[in-house]
Order: C-alpha cells, then structure tokens, then sequence
C-alpha cells in the first residue's frame, strides 16, 4: 500500500521533483567550475519556464493518445 501511495505521488509531483534536483545540480555546477555564476543565474531564471513546457507537452501527448484509445484515464 506504502509504495503504491509513493508512486502515485511520484506521478503527481514529478515536476517539483525534477526541477528541485535541478536546482541543487545548478549551484554545484558552477562551485565546481564548469559553469560561472552569470551562466548559473541564467539557468535558474530559465528553469521555470523549460519545467513548465516540458509539463504541457507531455500533457498534451497524454490527451492525445488517451483521446484515440478509447479509455479514460483512472
């Protein structure tokens, strides 16, 4: 039961997820030296608006191929 309740929360915050993990790579990237601080500054302001795209096209994906199969989504 424990990991079904994780993994559906897995499927409902996976954006939150992968823009935190992104966020904590950014300033690591630039401490160790193969980004400076402009181009890190730069990432983060971006990150949102990338995080946010990736989301609707994979949401629109979604509705198209739930739109042929026939089924809803449970």
């Amino acid at each position: 039961m424990a990991l079904r309740k994780a993994n559906f929360n897995l499927k409902k915050d996976w954006l939150s997820t992968v823009m935190g993990v992104v966020n904590l790579v950014i300033p690591i990237l630039a401490i160790v030296g193969l980004i400076n601080q402009d181009q890190s500054a730069a990432l983060q302001a971006h990150l949102g608006t990338i995080g946010t795209s990736v989301a609707a096209i994979i949401g629109a994906i979604s509705s198209i191929i739930l739109m042929f199969s026939g089924t809803t989504s449970q």
